[in-house]
């Protein structure tokens, strides 16, 4: 029963072997272009329900490492594409596929592949928030070496973005040519993995757009465990990564996807209304220690992590709606969460990574902060109290640059973040949880959406703040995706950002600012290196802690990235 993570006894060694053959005929045939993608892809579906009732774990790897490769396939030519058709077919693949391969990647740690199971979590998050920048890589060591072959990545690169989409408008999980599927793309994908090949020619680029193995995906955990969540129907399953070693699997049996989905609901009912269900919400927070971050806290305890150390989570699909990060027993002579470790999130482990490359601290180089104002937008809700966090903020940092209501425009909003390595950001941010990067924040002449920052050069995006934007929204039952507005702000650009899981308290803004900034900034009024600023929030959050507002108002603020 592969639902029930209960894999049926052995068949036959003739049996799998002549299965495992097949498996491997067709996991190495899995690049021919021959066949339809979407082909394979269900072909592969049937393969890998196999493998797991078969229960051979190292079949059962290979099956669910080609299905990830071949749903990758699938979807790099649609999801950065501006088309409702294109978008459609990306959407019904990942929906389709998304929780056979959180079952086959819980499957495969609890087999005893915790590595593999690493790289299988982080490919399958990667699919989608990396289609709207794999074509958009780091070139330099390339361009160092042959300029003119960099030149032709880059080139090549453009064009599959604008490249075709299918002809048929028929239902998009049916079979699809491939002349259909990617007419127009076939020779450039070509010309693409031909030159993908030259590069790995060169000297000290043979893993050049390879997957991660875990070795490098280990790199995360360097300033701290890192700790994946999954769940799915059954249980959920967490692996924390140390900086050194084997990745430590914790398996959470009570955290069900229908308890986590009712973890949820109530959360969000909870929080509805401003400075109301707070004892609710403590029933929440003792729950979720329960069944999961409990389990969790014993384990780093058990491994030797320190207290006051810092942790980072990197949650999927209903879990990313959670606040694990302020999980709590309430029993007399025990801690919750955020007593014992200092939380950040990361939408995958490469996103750590890529944030703490060319990392260096800037005191010595005093930084502008820029605030972008706009309180007003078509269609929303004036923001409140805004004036006053601003000028506090002017107080405590007096380099400060004002974008303010009458001059941010898009174009002026994109082009003041590529000058300014430090963002606030007070507006209105929205969020589409069915496709995540076109969540935006309005302006008064348009949106500027994830994808126009990602695409603007930001080399120096060091750290943003946005606590005026909307939380995530979507059904709790279903298995995509809710990326945070935060975190996608941080996957696309910036090192760090802060930002809260659901709309913040009028009353709670100003002090928030003020506690934070002012640990910020040297004895100058200089901003510090952006990396304190976990540190920085969970200190402010103190404050408003000891102040006895309610726990719903104050578990709402979190740090993602480096």
């Amino acid at each position: 029963d592969r639902r029930g993570l209960k894999p049926t006894d052995r068949a036959d060694n003739e049996a799998v072997a002549r299965f495992e053959e097949a498996a491997i005929h067709f996991t190495d045939g899995s690049a021919c272009v021959n066949s339809a993608a979407i082909d394979r892809l269900r072909a592969c579906e049937d393969l890998a329900i196999t493998a797991f009732q078969l229960a051979v774990p190292q079949l059962h790897v290979r099956v669910f490492k080609g299905l990830l490769d071949l749903l990758d396939l699938v979807v790099i030519r649609l999801s950065s594409l501006d088309d409702p058709f294109a978008q459609s077919i990306a959407d019904a693949c990942i929906s389709r596929y998304q929780y056979q391969i959180v079952e086959g990647t819980i499957a495969t740690i609890l087999h005893g592949h915790v590595e593999s199971g690493v790289e299988m979590f982080e490919h399958n998050r990667s699919i989608v928030l990396t289609q709207l920048g794999r074509y958009r890589i780091s070139l330099d060591d390339v361009r160092a070496i042959d300029p003119e072959l960099a030149n032709q990545l880059v080139e090549v690169g453009e064009e599959l973005e604008a490249s075709a989409i299918p002809r048929s408008r028929e239902n998009p999980l049916v079979s699809v040519s491939e002349d259909d599927l990617a007419r127009s793309d076939r020779s450039l994908g070509s010309e693409w993995h031909a030159l993908v090949t030259r590069v790995r020619h060169l000297p000290g680029l043979a893993d050049f757009l390879k997957s991660t193995p875990f070795d490098a995906l280990q790199k995360a955990a360097e300033h701290g465990p890192v700790i994946m969540v999954l769940v799915c129907n059954d249980l959920s399953c967490a692996v924390i990564i140390p900086r050194e070693g084997s990745p430590h699997p914790v398996v959470c049996s009570d955290a069900t996807l229908e308890a986590m989905n009712e973890l949820v609901d109530r959360l969000t009912a909870a929080t509805a209304v401003a400075n109301s269900g707070n004892q609710e919400v403590l029933e929440v927070l003792r729950q979720l220690w329960k069944v999961m971050v409990g389990p969790i806290a014993k384990k780093l305890q058990e491994l030797g992590t320190p207290k006051g150390s810092r942790v980072w989570w990197c949650p999927s699909s209903v879990a990313s709606r959670l606040p694990l990060h302020a999980a709590n027993p309430y029993k007399a002579r025990e801690q919750g969460f955020s007593s014992l470790y200092i939380s950040s999130y990361t939408p995958t482990l490469g996103a750590l990574i890529r944030a703490r490359q060319n990392n260096t601290p800037t005191v010595s180089a005093p930084s502008s902060l820029l605030v972008i104002e706009q309180l007003r937008a078509p269609g929303r809700e004036e923001i409140n109290r805004v004036g006053a966090e601003i000028e506090e903020i002017q107080r405590i940092v007096p380099e400060t640059v004002l974008l303010d209501q009458q001059n941010c425009t898009r174009h002026t909003f994109l082009d003041a973040i590529t000058q300014h390595p430090w963002v606030h950001l007070a507006c209105h941010g929205h969020i589409d949880h069915e496709k995540p990067f076109k969540s935006h924040f309005s302006l008064h002449d348009g949106d500027v959406e994830l994808p126009d920052i990602a695409r603007t050069h930001l080399p120096d995006a060091k750290f943003a703040m946005l606590l005026e934007c909307h939380a995530p929204t979507c059904d709790a039952n279903t298995l995509g995706e809710p990326l945070h507005l935060a975190a996608g702000l941080q996957f696309a650009a910036f090192r760090g950002v802060v930002g809260t899981l659901w709309t913040m308290d009028d009353e709670d803004g100003l002090l928030l600012v003020k506690e934070f900034y002012k640990r910020m900034v040297d004895g100058e009024g200089r901003l510090l290196d952006h990396t304190k600023a976990a540190e920085a929030l969970h200190a402010a959050v103190g404050v408003l802690r000891a102040r006895r507002v309610p726990v719903a108002r104050w578990i709402n603020f979190v740090h993602f990235g480096a």
